[in-house]
């Protein structure tokens, strides 16, 4: 994510720039993930503030974002990681900040209320994707076949074709090998159905049991 920030003068950016906000957000990603953030992006603080106080502090670690970053006029970035639950939530960023501390500040009220905002939303969107799909196999589940099935009809169909499949030794998979191991094989049956009848609404009916409308 990104503050907008109005620049100096002499410092012009454009703060709704996507490509900058992706750039900046690999590079702080990049540097977390390898475990080298403070050698990458110089200091963190106890609040786990991330400061650039110049993009040359990544010049040599990541030359491809310096040399995007100052092609676009990018000096300077202050951000922070969004955290819910010791869960990686995103990355807030605001660039060529003119009062480093101040802005560090702000981050600081913001981090815990963004994050939590971030996780209540994909909360939402979790269970809204779970009233209409498996969560196994991501296939659209039985009660959305229910209620697409009954108005095809209206959708302006003239013909339908169904495809019915279903996974042999489902139950011994699961009885050897753990439930685990079973829910591996759904979901592989499933992308096999969904490459095979892309654009198309492939369903799990029941159990090993999934459909394909096409």
């Amino acid at each position: 994510g990104l503050i907008p920030y109005q620049p100096t003068e002499n410092q012009i950016t454009c703060s709704y720039h996507k490509d900058t906000v992706d750039a900046m957000a690999r590079v702080i990603d990049d540097a977390i993930d390898s475990g080298k953030i403070e050698r990458h992006l110089g200091v963190i603080d106890e609040n786990g503030i991330i400061s650039i106080p110049h993009v040359s502090k990544i010049k040599n670690s990541h030359p491809e974002y310096y040399e995007t970053l100052v092609g676009i006029h990018i000096w300077s970035v202050t951000g922070t990681k969004l955290e819910y639950n010791d869960e990686y939530m995103g990355t807030l960023l605001i660039i060529n900040p003119r009062n480093l501390e101040g802005k560090q500040r702000v981050l600081s009220y913001l981090e815990g209320r963004l994050a939590t905002a971030i996780a209540r939303y994909r909360l939402k969107e979790k269970y809204e994707f779970t009233k209409t799909h498996d969560i196994i196999t991501r296939l659209w589940n039985r009660s959305s076949f229910w209620g697409w099935n009954t108005h095809w009809e209206e959708k302006g169909m003239t013909s339908l074709g169904i495809l019915m499949t279903d996974v042999v030794g489902l139950h011994k998979i699961n009885e050897e090998f753990g439930y685990a191991r079973g829910n591996d094989s759904l979901s592989q049956v499933a992308k096999i159905l969904e490459e095979l009848f892309q654009g198309y609404r492939c369903f799990r009916y029941e159990d090993d049991t999934m459909l394909a409308f096409c």
